[in-house]
């Protein structure tokens, strides 16, 4: 697993949606030829419990990342995306953790990744 640093300057990759799956979603991961899959239920890209599915397109893909949010609110996350960077924090948390990205058409995707990827790690991982 890479680093806090190497892990948010990924760029997209099935590699990169992969790890969100498993590090932000919890799921177990089955490697299939190229393609992982998963077998986490209750997440909007499997609600079937008795099959493997692909992992979503996270990083390139905007429909499948925006429900990423949906998950990260849902844990009590505040969270705001600008064009360039965003922003999140636990509530009561004056700190928020930060994430950059340089603009772009892909931009968003990859950049909901980052956020939610930051929420992984504990508070003495992120901020030493």
């Amino acid at each position: 697993m890479p680093d806090r640093a190497a892990l948010l300057a990924m760029d997209a990759s099935r590699e990169l949606d992969a790890i969100v799956a498993e590090r932000f979603l919890s799921c177990d991961l089955v490697q299939i030829g190229s393609q992982p899959r998963c077998n986490c239920i209750g997440y909007p890209h499997n609600s079937s419990p008795s099959k493997l599915t692909y992992v979503p397109h996270y990083s390139t893909d905007i429909a499948a990342a925006d429900p990423l949010l949906d998950v990260l609110t849902g844990r009590g996350f505040g969270w705001t995306i600008y064009p360039d960077h965003a922003r999140v924090w636990e509530p009561g948390d004056w700190k928020p953790r930060i994430v950059m990205i340089e603009p772009g058409s892909t931009a968003r995707p990859l950049l909901i990744c980052r956020l939610v990827l930051a929420t992984t790690f504990t508070d003495a991982e992120w901020w030493t």
